[in-house]
């Protein structure tokens, strides 16, 4: 159902909770090539969207009527390609990218079972 979705929606108040948040519909939409229109605060998603063109920015409140048409109004004037969103999710967010950065701390800290050992 994801993937007939022109558009993810990710709205939220301004929250501290929020801007420490990394939420996994955010990475799931885009994974599945589904541009984001998202809060601004919300982790490092704003400005990720901003930067990679992935979708739009809500420059207000989520209740906000006119912040909401204007996001709405910018994105559709000039959506971003499926393909493309999909990539940045595969380069900027898939667990297979971070994967051997956390092997190398894990393995640095002495965490990692040794050769022989079981996991």
């Amino acid at each position: 159902a994801l993937n007939a979705a022109d558009l993810a929606l990710l709205l939220r108040r301004r929250d501290p909770v929020h801007a420490a948040a990394s939420p996994t519909k955010a990475a799931e939409a885009l994974a599945c090539g589904v541009p984001l229109l998202v809060s601004e605060g919300i982790g490092d998603l704003s400005g990720l969207v901003r930067r990679e063109g992935l979708g739009a920015v809500l420059g207000g409140p989520p209740d906000d009527t006119a912040a909401l048409e204007a996001a709405l109004g910018s994105f559709f004037e000039s959506p971003p390609a499926r393909d493309r969103v999909a990539q940045i999710a595969r380069e900027r967010l898939a667990r297979d990218r971070y994967l051997p950065v956390y092997r190398r701390v894990y393995a640095r800290l002495g965490l990692l079972p040794s050769a022989g050992e079981e996991a």
